[in-house]
């Protein structure tokens, strides 16, 4: 093929191609048209008279202060609405002083370290805690000695 014979069907390539981005605006402009005015029912929420037009509106107020009776016939005039069991967070407790004096009696009492940490598990104390408070480095390790048997006394 010469450069003589390709000039004509490069020409006739180009016309035909020229023609083709009005066509797709022009078809794009309709398919928009017709999608925009057409009405679409299956999506649309079923209207009748009486109720709501939408499935997210609020139900009306069980109590109203209107004071329309009417409204509210099935309801008893003592009714309370239930409310749910309100969980506190259990409080921490700390051993303080005056516990170790008590497990101890003062300074009439030794005990082993395991029978002193039942003992202040019986005032409501948890296991760890007892033992941190009665290790050699702990809280009250300055008023707690702890003799070569194992003896725990408060010498405070």
């Amino acid at each position: 093929m010469t450069t003589k014979q390709a000039a004509p069907i490069a020409v006739t390539v180009a016309t035909a191609f020229a023609a083709v981005p009005p066509l797709l605006v022009f078809g794009g402009i309709i398919a928009l048209a017709i999608w925009v005015l057409s009405s679409d029912d299956k999506n649309q929420p079923e209207k009748t008279p009486g109720k709501a037009a939408s499935p997210h509106t609020r139900s009306p107020k069980l109590f109203n202060s209107s004071g329309n009776s009417a409204q509210n016939a099935h309801i008893p005039a003592d009714y309370v609405p239930a409310t749910p069991e309100i969980q506190l967070p259990a409080q921490k407790k700390f051993i303080v002083r005056a516990d170790m004096e008590k497990i101890f009696n003062g300074r009439t009492r030794g005990l082993t370290r395991t029978e002193a940490v039942s003992a202040l598990k019986a005032l409501g104390f948890g296991k760890t805690a007892a033992y941190a408070a009665l290790s050699p480095d702990g809280r009250f390790s300055a008023c707690l000695h702890c003799a070569p048997d194992g003896i725990i006394t408060w010498k405070s």
